[in-house]
């Protein structure tokens, strides 16, 4: 066993139901990372798409993807499922519709490596349309202090949720996501 499979820098965590025509782009996205030392743990919330099927695949075709299939609780319950099972020092979150550019693990582990008071931190988000069209960036902000401003505001475009990354054990010793939220419990924890 290597030091990756026992202690990873970073896991990425993805909760997919019902994940449709971009989920295989949105895995490769993550395999294809330069950063490489992650697990990539990712929960089949009762998909009834095919999402499973295309999930397993791509699973056994690399040793970082850890797959769990269960019935459908929501993205909430699978969240924190999800950051109990992590083994890494960082989450980085990903979505099943979204693709991440290549540098991003590398990147965002980079700037904690520099700033060590760092818990969360989001990126820069390119629109693009369902053919791949891009549309331009979606203005985030990119201060400290107007992060939590927007944040106290109840303004979830502060961070955007499937490009962070944040301390485990931060993120644990706060409880995790609060599951009596179904949605915006990106919003709660941040």
């Amino acid at each position: 066993m290597t030091l990756t499979e026992e202690k990873p820098q970073i896991s990425v965590i993805m909760a997919v139901h019902n994940g449709g025509r971009y989920l295989e782009v949105a895995v490769e996205s993550i395999l294809n990372q330069t950063f490489r030392d992650f697990e990539f743990i990712i929960m089949d919330d009762g998909s009834t798409d095919g999402s499973g099927e295309v999930l397993r695949s791509l699973s056994e075709r690399d040793s970082r993807i850890s797959l769990i299939q269960q019935e459908n609780t929501g993205l909430t319950k699978s969240l924190n499922r999800l950051l109990a099972l992590a083994k890494g020092e960082y989450i980085a979150r990903m979505d099943g519709d979204d693709i991440a550019t290549p540098e991003r693990l590398e990147k965002q582990l980079q700037a904690f490596v520099e700033n060590s008071d760092l818990v969360l931190l989001g990126a820069e988000v390119e629109l693009i349309t369902e053919d791949g069209i891009t549309l331009g960036l979606r203005s985030q902000p990119h201060e400290e202090i107007e992060i939590r401003r927007r944040l106290l505001l109840g303004d979830g475009g502060a961070l955007t949720h499937p490009v962070v990354m944040f301390r485990r054990d931060t993120a644990n010793a706060v409880g995790g996501y609060d599951e009596r939220f179904t949605t915006t419990q990106d919003l709660d924890l941040f």
